[in-house]
């Protein structure tokens, strides 16, 4: 029986297994032509199109793909791109050399644009002979974005990054640096290739040296983020205070393969704030010393900031008295209150340089005791202020000795009675008084305790004190309301 052909039993002729493996393999070329979302492509050795993918045919704008046998790329595309292509392709076919993975940046037919990766590769006849070529394209459009995407980020994060007037560095996991900006460089004085591939030890002391080191151990090992304010000494300057932030670099797997770290000069804030840490301390103490009650009044807002030592004057614990107005103003005498909210008003509005007033406030237990209230307003525009804050000082028992001292200075201090000056100017307005009005009229009596002597050298001085403030209470007994009773002696 021939190899060739075959007789069925029922008369039919087979086709040889030879035609059958190439009508397969045909069908397998259109159905992958026709599925694949490649653009694929056979020429001859003109570089004319023998055959071409749905998806390419759908590329060039056409309703069937046969529409592209017998035609060329500068039927398609730019003469610039066609040609560029003619000439690697007829180079492909004199060399029998393919090209693999060639980036082009395609235009089509629809004046779109697009990325492709393209691999172009002779294509032989049965008996290897080039015949022409063939080759596959994949649209990599997207990935080209991503790079251009990818490229001017990294661009921008260089220029930032070099740009910044911070210190940042980035170490890999045994602490040589990988990376320096420019003012990491310009800080410690050193090339970047001076810097590179080094450690801490080459750069700074010893001491600070394995402290860096020491926190990037810590780093790399917890994977958190770290912040500190420490102390920096680069070679040849004093020392700086600085503001550290290092967190771990990791990898796209999520693993920690280094320390990246940014740093500033902080000295000039470090020394302000322990200048104002001072000067606070020292506030402190002056209040505590003085045993002031402090007050902020948000004048925006209408909230006043009692500090506990202010409630605790007036004998209420932190929590009894709020942030209102109200708890101030009612509990002054109303006798005083007046007069405190004018000199409140008045200093608000910018018409007395500091506010100072003296005012009785309600204690709890009832009583009032006398406070004396001073502060000043912060003004952000114009004159009027926006906020006051003060002291209250308790000044009761300097109001009492005044009242003392008053009393001494126009009363006797042993019969309680008017004394020579106050006498003399009671006297001054009587007479002055008379002297307007004829019908107004006084008299003055003048009394002396007879044998006084004699009871102080024979009874003592306390019997002559006792004798003489008896003396006193039934004299005031015999006078009218308005009359004088007083001791000229003593």
């Amino acid at each position: 029986m021939s190899t060739r052909r075959a007789v069925r039993a029922d008369g039919t002729v087979a086709a040889s297994g030879l035609a059958e493996a190439a009508l397969q393999e045909q069908l397998q070329l259109i159905i992958l032509l026709d599925m694949l979302q490649d653009l694929i492509y056979f020429k001859d050795k003109d570089s004319r199109f023998l055959r071409v993918s749905r998806a390419l045919a759908a590329r060039f704008d056409l309703q069937d793909a046969a529409e592209a046998v017998g035609k060329t790329d500068f039927d398609f595309f730019p003469k610039e791109f066609a040609q560029k292509a003619f000439e690697v392709e007829q180079k492909i076919m004199k060399t029998g050399r393919p090209v693999v993975d060639l980036e082009e940046h395609a235009y089509w037919p629809d004046k779109s644009e697009t990325w492709v990766l393209t691999t172009k590769m002779p294509y032989r006849d049965a008996k290897g002979k080039i015949i022409g070529t063939f080759g596959l394209s994949r649209d990599i459009t997207d990935h080209k974005k991503a790079e251009e995407a990818l490229r001017n980020s990294m661009a921008l994060y260089h220029s930032l990054v070099q740009n910044l007037p911070q210190n940042i560095f980035r170490k890999d996991l045994e602490g040589r640096f990988t990376f320096a900006n420019a003012q990491f460089c310009a800080t410690i004085g050193k090339r970047l290739e001076e810097i590179l591939g080094r450690t801490d030890y080459d750069l700074f002391p010893a001491e600070l040296a394995r402290k860096y080191q020491d926190d990037d151990r810590k780093i790399i090992k917890s994977g958190k983020n770290w912040e500190s304010v420490e102390e920096h000494r680069p070679a040849g300057k004093g020392l700086l205070y600085v503001r550290v932030v290092k967190t771990p670099i990791h990898d796209a797997r999520g693993y920690v393969i280094g320390v990246q770290g940014m740093f500033w000069d902080v000295t000039e804030l470090h020394h302000a704030q322990r200048a104002l840490e001072s000067s606070e301390q020292r506030y402190a103490l002056a209040v505590e010393g003085a045993h002031d009650g402090l007050w902020d009044w948000d004048l925006k807002t209408g909230e006043i900031y009692f500090a506990p030592r202010w409630k605790s004057m007036l004998g209420h614990p932190d929590d009894e008295i709020g942030k209102s107005p109200e708890e101030w103003m009612n509990r002054v005498h109303p006798e005083d209150l007046e007069r405190l909210k004018t000199d409140l008003a008045s200093h608000v509005v910018g018409k007395t340089a500091h506010f100072e007033n003296e005012h009785r406030m309600r204690h709890k237990d009832g009583t009032y005791r006398w406070m004396l209230s001073r502060g000043i307003g912060v003004r952000e525009r114009g004159s009027k202020a926006v906020r006051m804050a003060g002291s209250q000082t308790d000044i009761t028992d300097r109001k009492r000795f005044e009242e003392q001292l008053a009393q001494q200075a126009f009363y006797d201090p042993l019969t309680g009675l008017p004394n020579r000056a106050l006498f003399m100017d009671r006297l001054t307005l009587a007479v002055t008084r008379a002297r307007r009005r004829k019908s107004s009229m006084f008299s003055i009596l003048f009394l002396d305790v007879d044998r006084f002597k004699d009871v102080n050298d024979s009874l003592g001085h306390l019997k002559g004190d006792l004798l003489l403030s008896a003396i006193a209470r039934r004299l005031e007994t015999c006078v009218r309301p308005g009359d004088t009773v007083a001791r000229l002696g003593g």
